[in-house]
């Protein structure tokens, strides 16, 4: 994959963290887990706060971070996937990948 592909994989994604949040936002209705959101977003690290996004996107940023941090990580040594940070970041990504499905399953389609 060439780099404008993963860059344009990685605009698109927080695109859509960003227009989940609007979406969100702009409802009447109370979408699952906003609770849990909440509490994220109070307790997020400063620098992921920094650019007062909502839940979605800031949640992207920090996975978006610790993937970069794992590829410049395993770049030197390889086998990013099979490794023990490779596996928790692939479960992370799958558990916000899953958190965003839950939310856009709230709305009517």
């Amino acid at each position: 994959m060439s780099e404008v592909q993963t860059d344009r994989i990685v605009i698109l994604a927080r695109e859509q963290a960003v227009y989940l949040d609007q979406c969100i936002d702009s409802t009447l209705p109370v979408v699952a887990d906003e609770g849990l959101r909440e509490r994220y977003l109070a307790n997020a690290a400063s620098r992921l706060r920094a650019y007062s996004l909502g839940y979605f996107a800031t949640r992207n940023l920090e996975v978006e971070g610790r993937c970069h941090e794992a590829i410049l990580a395993a770049s030197a040594g390889g086998g990013l996937l099979t490794s023990e940070a490779g596996r928790e970041l692939l479960n992370s990504c799958d558990n916000y990948s899953s958190e965003m499905v839950s939310a856009l399953r709230a709305f009517p389609t």
